[in-house]
Order: C-alpha cells, then structure tokens, then sequence
C-alpha cells in the first residue's frame, strides 16, 4: 500500500533532491523530512498545499486518495475518483450504477417539481382569499 512518505519520496527523488534540500526550500530540519518519508509525522495541511505545488501535484496525489498526480481540468477530486473506480466495475455493475444515478436524479427531480407546485398552491390559494 502507497503512503504520503513513499509518494513524497518518490517526488523528491524524481526531482533529484535530497531531503537537506527539501528542508532548505522550506525551511525545515532534515529530521521533519526524515519523519515524512518514513510516515512518521504527517505535514500540516498548509505545508502539504505547499509540498502539492512545489511538486506540480495535487493533495488528493499526495495524500494517496488518487494515483494520477495531475487531474484533468473540469474534474473535482470527487468526480475523478468516482470515474476510476466506475472503470474498474465490470459491464452489467456499470449499467447498474447508471441506473441508480438515473432513478436518484428523477426522484430529485420529482422532488423539485412536487416544492414548486406545492408553493404555486398556496400562493394561489392566498390571491383567492
């Protein structure tokens, strides 16, 4: 299983650092790198935002909750993770989700309908009093 210090690892060696540069970049002790890597300690969520930038990564990268270190624009972290674990169901579970996502958004959508006409009632009923 991936971790935050295995990915932080993976970043700065890709970049050809040590963890003595990391720690100069942020003005850091090479013992809080140390911990990271090693899981440790984890980075306050400030210092991760900037671990994610200074790496060209998302947090979501990071933090393990995805495995593309980049998410296509227009997509939310959310969106993104829910469409790779859609790519991994077979064919009739992908129909399936479908069709639940079908049936939640027409109930929702009934839903609406039925607080508007409930609300152009009473309005109604007002006017006529």
């Amino acid at each position: 299983m991936t971790t935050f210090g295995d990915r932080f690892k993976q970043l700065r060696l890709e970049k050809g650092l040590t963890q003595n540069d990391i720690a100069t970049v942020f003005y850091l002790k090479n013992s809080h790198i140390s911990k990271y890597e090693n899981n440790v300690h984890m980075p306050e969520i400030p210092l991760l935002q900037r671990f994610a930038d200074f790496f060209d990564v998302s947090t979501d990268y990071l933090l393990c909750r995805i495995d593309t270190k980049h998410i296509p624009p227009g997509l939310t972290s959310l969106e993104y993770n829910l469409i790779n674990k859609f790519r991994t169901l077979d064919n009739d579970l992908q129909q399936e989700v479908l069709e639940y996502i079908d049936f939640r958004c027409s109930s929702k959508k009934r839903q609406k309908l039925s607080t508007l006409a409930s609300g152009e009632n009473k309005a109604d009923s007002s006017a006529h009093a």
